[in-house]
């Protein structure tokens, strides 16, 4: 209904699980993960905003298990300290440094992201 408005409203997609769904109707996102990968989450909206839902699914397929790594696999509202140990894995961050009341994560997680960062193909970023 927001748009038949009068004036135009942005449509912005906030959950990442939403993006390829919401993207082709939506203006643009609201997202953390887009600090994590932002080649990606463009493109994605890049394709799926064009119509070319078909490559907008591979490539949300691609990035999926490192969104889950992020956001399904550790408590909740502890997705920060995750995206923090996902931007070190990435070269970004030195390290990571986790400030009260968030806990660091235990050396297991920390190298499934890592492992999720490589599957998914990202390169450093500069």
């Amino acid at each position: 209904e927001f748009q038949n408005f009068p004036r135009k409203i942005n449509f912005l997609v906030a959950h990442g699980s939403l993006f390829l769904i919401r993207f082709a109707t939506s203006d643009g996102a609201v997202s953390s993960f887009s600090n994590v990968a932002p080649e990606f989450i463009t493109k994605l909206f890049e394709l799926a905003h064009s119509g070319q839902m078909e490559e907008a699914t591979k490539l949300f397929n691609k990035i999926r298990p490192l969104s889950d790594a992020i956001y399904h696999k550790q408590p909740l509202m502890q997705h920060w300290v995750v995206e923090k140990e996902a931007l070190v894995a990435r070269g970004r961050f030195p390290r990571s440094v986790v400030r009260p009341p968030f806990q660091p994560l235990r050396p297991e997680h920390i190298e499934g992201i890592r492992q999720a960062v490589a599957a998914a193909g990202l390169a450093p970023l500069a």
